[in-house]
């Protein structure tokens, strides 16, 4: 199968986790990043198996909620089509919620609990002594899904987003009038785009963080608030934030303004010790972690290699972006000849 220059310049979120065997990382959404459709009928599925070759591992990190949207099955169907053209490449989903486990299963593909959430940088994200600024901040794009609208009743908001979804602003501004919109207009030139350290800076301000999405995946931003030790206030959900939640310092409120208010009013009121928080927070994260490591030197272990799975966990903690970089189908065969 050639590597066309369609192919080549294919750009998607990726982690090489070892060289080996080759082990490969994407990010998965519905319908995008990750995955594609190319000249001739190709997949880029296809492509990432080839390029992996005889023993290689793809492992596919959903950003979605996969027991729920149906876009799920059509793609569960056209990774297991590839899956079977490939048999010699194992294909394996890291599943943020335990029921996407059986969904996966049901298309002939393995499928481990292993929460995208486990790898947010605690290095980056930790306690500091900040005076709070907040009582409750939100971090998340300015979507409908995210429901800004059930924390109109929260005072004292603070608000952190991408610049997507830009159209949403202004009907927000009037919504939420007396939230602080951190980032400023997505739209001007005056919007400023945060990295994780300012993320960080500006959570440890707050002293709750909200999740307010009904389904979505697992919310890189809920961890974030945990690392820094400020609790969290959710409503229902699915797509997996709950895995790391516990109820000394978590409230799942149904999705009402009201319900949102008084919940993060209690979570202030009980004085919860942010090092706690943060603690039983990184003790759940390392089951996680153990479960790829121990992936990893299974397979290195398969192919008469020596394990490495603690090194490479570790070198994948120093990416920029959490786990993943990101760049081009191109990037990845030459970072895989290394």
């Amino acid at each position: 199968m050639e590597l066309t220059p369609e192919i080549l310049s294919f750009e998607l979120h990726y982690a090489i986790v070892a060289r080996h065997p080759r082990i490969l990382l994407i990010g998965m959404g519905t319908p995008q990043p990750g995955f594609a459709k190319f000249a001739g009928g190709r997949s880029s599925m296809e492509v990432l198996c080839q390029i992996l070759g005889p023993g290689g591992h793809l492992l596919i990190s959903p950003w979605y909620y996969m027991a729920g949207p149906s876009a799920w099955q059509d793609r569960l169907s056209s990774v297991a089509k590839s899956a079977r053209a490939f048999p010699e490449t194992r294909v394996t989903f890291l599943c943020n919620a335990p029921e996407e486990i059986p969904v996966v299963e049901e298309h002939g593909l393995d499928a481990i609990f292993i929460s995208q959430n486990a790898f947010v940088q605690e290095q980056l994200f930790d306690i500091a002594a900040e005076p709070k600024q907040y009582r409750a901040i939100y971090v998340a794009q300015l979507a409908a899904v995210k429901r800004h609208e059930l924390a109109a009743k929260v005072a004292e908001l603070a608000l952190i987003y991408a610049p997507w979804n830009s159209d949403n602003y202004g009907r927000l501004r009037s919504l939420l009038a007396g939230a602080a919109f951190l980032n400023g207009d997505p739209a001007s030139e005056r919007y400023r785009f945060f990295d994780s350290g300012t993320v960080a800076h500006y959570i440890d301000q707050a002293r709750v963080g909200l999740c307010l999405s009904a389904e979505e995946g697992a919310m890189w931003a809920s961890m974030e608030y945990l690392l820094c030790g400020v609790p969290v206030v959710s409503t229902p959900s699915r797509g997996g934030r709950d895995v790391f939640f516990d109820p000394e310092y978590c409230m799942i409120v149904p999705p009402d303004p009201d319900a949102v208010a008084a919940a993060v009013t209690e979570l202030i009121e009980r004085s919860i010790d942010p090092a706690i928080v943060r603690a039983r927070t990184v003790t759940k994260i390392a089951g996680h972690r153990q479960r790829l490591v121990d992936f990893v030197d299974r397979a290195q272990i398969a192919a008469g290699e020596q394990p490495t799975g603690r090194d490479e966990l570790r070198r994948l903690l120093r990416s920029r972006w959490h786990w993943y970089s990101y760049g081009t189908i191109a990037d990845i065969v030459r970072g895989l000849a290394q």
